[in-house]
């Protein structure tokens, strides 16, 4: 069973998914402007990366993947122009966020792309239908850049539980506890929503992510992982301790798939595993990783375990990872290591 529980940040929600008392996923307070619309102003066309700079105003500045919105826009961007876009990745350390012109509008449980197709009929695709309208009508008074919506925090947190697959909502305080009813009570979404102070900690919660800022993993059966974050990207060793390796890399391919999850790890990942000498044996282990994954909502790439023993894969980003959201530079090295940020010493 899933459950959502959420707890009142600095004047925001964050909410933690438990899957049978583990936690599997982080859902941020902020998430970095995912879904805000702007009326962007195209600032230059890079022609050999085939992407735009866009200028989102208060937002900074975006880049638009050309080879997928020139079909959808037509000839209309050019630098200079104007273009409705949407925040599909918040920005990360040293990028700025990724729009589209792919524009998605999304209730619990019902979403519509109001450039491209016409939603099933029904109350909420009324309700979008007609957001969607306030958003032209914006768009059409403003001059560029503007900020045309910004979506409800809250929304966008249950949203993104209900597509995990959550069943029951548990707030850490009353206050919250009503702030999530009137959200679904505006959309009259089928969730229902009880307060459990101290329920955040009570669940173990504050020790899971405390434990998943840590780059040591123990495996149950003996050895551990090492997950070391880079710019380029994620290494992860399994040590052994001795272990027969292919009952070691099996239980570490599992570990994988829940830490990659947990920690918001996207991008390249290369996996270290105690090398198997026999082919059927790295099959095997490429057969269990694949299954660990099975459940991730994000696209996975696995390859082939190399000669050396490495495994390289790859998973989509949707933002900043748990270690970018909890930590900050460290200032005694010149921002070579990281050390808690202040704000977030309870996580």
């Amino acid at each position: 069973m899933s459950e959502l529980i959420i707890r009142s940040k600095e004047g925001a929600l964050e909410g933690g998914i438990l899957r049978n008392g583990r936690l599997t996923d982080y859902l941020p307070a902020d998430d970095g402007g995912t879904g805000r619309i702007y009326l962007a102003r195209i600032a230059r066309i890079d022609p050999d990366l085939k992407a735009a700079r866009v200028d989102l105003g208060d937002g900074g500045e975006g880049w638009l993947d050309l080879r997928k919105d020139l079909a959808r826009a037509g000839t209309r961007l050019h630098e200079g122009a104007a273009a409705i876009v949407q925040v599909a990745r918040p920005a990360t350390a040293g990028k700025g966020p990724r729009v589209t012109t792919d524009v998605v509008l999304a209730d619990i449980g019902e979403t519509l792309r109001p450039c491209r197709a016409v939603a099933p009929a029904s109350a909420r695709s009324e309700r979008l239908r007609a957001l969607w309208g306030a958003i032209e009508r914006r768009a059409a008074d403003a001059s560029p850049p503007a900020l045309l919506h910004n979506p409800d925090p809250i929304l966008g947190l249950l949203r993104a539980a209900r597509a995990l697959g959550v069943e029951t909502v548990t707030a850490d305080d009353h206050l919250a506890m009503l702030k999530i009813r009137g959200v679904l009570e505006r959309h009259a979404a089928p969730l229902a929503v009880e307060a459990q102070p101290g329920v955040w900690s009570a669940a173990g919660l504050t020790d899971q992510l405390r434990d998943a800022l840590c780059p040591e993993v123990a495996l149950h059966g003996g050895g551990s992982l090492l997950i070391e974050p880079t710019t380029a990207l994620t290494a992860i060793d399994v040590n052994g301790a001795g272990r027969p390796a292919l009952g070691l890399d099996l239980e570490a391919a599992a570990e994988i798939a829940h830490q990659l999850r947990l920690r918001r790890i996207g991008g390249i990942i290369v996996v270290d595993f105690v090398d198997l000498r026999r082919r059927a044996e790295r099959e095997r282990l490429h057969r269990a990783l694949s299954r660990a994954f099975e459940d991730d909502p994000l696209p996975v790439e696995i390859l082939p375990m190399t000669r050396l023993g490495l495994v390289q894969m790859t998973r989509q980003r949707i933002g900043p990872s748990l270690d970018q959201l909890f930590r900050r530079p460290c200032p005694s090295c010149a921002g070579e290591g990281r050390v808690l940020a202040t704000t977030t010493t309870d996580v």
